[in-house]
């Protein structure tokens, strides 16, 4: 072979080995690039999800002071042991939350010195608090309500509530800063990504050239290209769906974070897992409060294998392991009791639980049908699994169900009463006069009851609060059965409770409060195995509009009316405009 024959075919091949060698440090860069954003987006999804957990923690300990405060005025107001005893247990609560803040904060200088303040002003708020109790133990209620009378308190409390709004907006920035910092990285991977795919493209195209000029180097090249532009393919289409789903999973958790309710939260998870996993059908598995049973809440596409509901939380491998569990009938898995396999129809399947903070909500189950295509191709030529997509959207999916608990929770603390689980005055003043707007606008009367439990002081002195709390609840029982879905049950103070009726003519009220008298009278109360004796309510009614245009106006002749029956003899129904 002639020299230059020789050093030109040496050159084209050192040229493809050069165009080669180039193009594999390429996909190694873009592989190492697209790790290193990756690696970047989990930190930024780490951090938005540390923002999340402060974020509810600073609301919980407001909220566990707002109770304490609560509770101590309660106990001054009512001299229930009951508040009290909640005063004492909010105090550890509120250190337990304050030293868990502390911890998680402590990466944060700026938040750092406001919950130094915040915790300040909290054991302020609570030295004051005690100090009130104590005068109200070792002198007398005057005492004790002078010091409540003080604006000090009220100082404390706006300050804690004026902290807490600024370490909430910092939080809210932080937030808002991070999700800016993913949609950042992510641009760097796509951009990166797509820039080592056109270098590549291109030093291969230069391969090609060279392996045309030789026919023995072009036969033995194109195997080689065959075999480099199947993986190039196959990254591209890997790193277009990594791409699409990071895409779907950042929408997804943005959606989530606007969900109000646990069915919007659903309704959002189902479209996404059939965007995302479109060949499974899947389902929702919440467990019951008894934490015994997971109840199938939402279901999506063609399951391969139906899961019986509700499945016994034993029934299921993810819920007892507390990890995933996968099943593919190609390889003889062992499948959950809830979903057995059906030899006529294999499947290939997951359970992932939902859990969060520690806490297992449910599960959820995804499966399709093991297809002819998949019988063909070996173990180890298998797609990679979508396994860990699933897993991403179920924890994004925890996280949201765990924060709606937590905000349901706060919602019923703020507008509930502890003890009977009625309404409190606060939502009777709120409802009262959105109700009387309603009916206002739509030409329609209502009817406020006022009730108070008769001798209910000499009863408590008899029988002991334990035997009083029995009465109140029972008594709230019976209130709540003689309610209509729209009317309003609320504990207005003490043994007083009122029941706005809305829509409701005056002879309709006086109606509904001597159903409710009757019911009270004979009413069984048992208490720690003893029968209490018989109690008797009292009842005031008031109509809108003959009685009063405004809540204040209701309130007040319903409550004369009640003063009525009291001074007749009690256990007796007085309608405001009875003479």
């Amino acid at each position: 072979m002639p020299l230059n024959l020789t050093r030109r075919l040496f050159d084209s091949r050192l040229r493809i080995y050069l165009g080669l060698a180039a193009a594999s440090v390429i996909l190694v860069l873009v592989g190492y690039s697209v790790s290193q954003r990756s690696q970047e987006y989990s930190e930024d999804s780490r951090w938005l999800n540390h923002a999340h957990e402060n974020l509810a923690l600073i609301q919980a300990l407001y909220a566990a002071i707002k109770d304490a405060e609560a509770a101590q005025r309660g106990f001054l107001l009512t001299g229930t042991a009951e508040f009290e005893g909640e005063f004492f247990a909010a105090i550890p609560r509120v250190h337990g939350l304050v030293a868990r803040l502390e911890e998680a904060l402590a990466d944060d200088s700026e938040q750092s010195e406001r919950m130094r303040a915040l915790k300040a002003v909290a054991e302020s708020r609570l030295d004051s608090a005690m100090d009130i109790l104590r005068r109200y133990r070792e002198h007398d209620f005057e005492s004790a309500r002078e010091e409540v009378s003080k604006a000090e308190g009220k100082r404390l409390m706006q300050e804690i509530a004026t902290i807490s709004e600024a370490m909430q907006a910092e939080e809210r920035r932080l937030l808002e800063a991070r999700s800016l910092s993913s949609e950042v990285s992510l641009k760097r991977l796509q951009t990166q990504t797509i820039t080592g795919i056109l270098i590549s493209g291109a030093l291969l195209l230069l391969v090609f050239a060279g392996i045309l000029r030789e026919n023995l180097q072009r036969r033995r090249a194109e195997r080689t290209a065959g075999h480099i532009n199947q993986q190039l393919e196959e990254t591209v289409a890997q790193l277009r769906r990594a791409g699409a789903d990071t895409r779907e999973l950042s929408q997804y958790a943005g959606m989530l974070q606007s969900c109000r309710s646990v069915d919007e939260a659903l309704a959002v998870t189902a479209d996404t897992f059939t965007r995302l996993l479109p060949d499974f059908g899947g389902s929702v598995f919440l467990l019951r409060p008894s934490r015994d049973l997971a109840e199938m809440v939402l279901g999506w596409g063609v399951q391969a294998l139906p899961s019986a509901s509700p499945v016994p939380s034993t029934d299921c491998w993810a819920l007892r392991r507390g990890q995933p569990h996968a099943v593919d009938d190609r390889d003889g898995d062992t499948h959950c009791a809830h979903a057995p396999r059906d030899p006529a129809h294999p499947a290939i399947g997951v359970c992932v639980p939902i859990t969060a903070h520690g806490e297992t909500m449910g599960f959820v189950y995804l499966s399709r049908a093991v297809t002819e295509a998949d019988r063909q191709v070996p173990p180890e030529e298998r797609p990679p699994s979508r396994r860990e997509i699933a897993a991403a959207l179920v924890e994004q999916l925890a996280l949201a169900l765990s924060n709606l608990k937590l905000q349901d929770t706060l919602r019923s603390q703020s507008v509930r009463d502890a003890l009977t689980g009625l309404f409190n005055r606060r939502y009777l003043e709120e409802s009262l006069q959105r109700e009387l707007a309603r009916c206002e606008r739509r030409g329609r009367p209502l009817a406020l009851l006022m009730l108070d439990i008769d001798h209910f002081k000499r009863f408590n002195d008899q029988h002991g609060h334990d035997g009083g709390d029995a009465v109140l609840v029972h008594f709230a029982q019976v209130l709540t059965s003689h309610s209509r879905h729209e009317d309003i049950a609320c504990r207005y103070g003490g043994e007083e409770f009122t029941l706005i009726l809305p829509e409701m003519p005056p002879d309709g009220g006086a109606a509904r409060a001597e159903e409710v008298r009757i019911a009270v009278e004979s009413m069984v109360v048992e208490n720690n195995g003893r029968r209490l004796p018989p109690v008797t309510v009292s009842i005031g009614v008031s109509s809108y509009p003959a009685d009063g245009n405004d809540p204040s106006s209701l309130l007040r002749a319903a409550d004369a009316a009640l003063y009525r029956a009291k001074q007749s003899g009690r256990n007796r129904v007085v309608a405001a405009g009875q003479t």
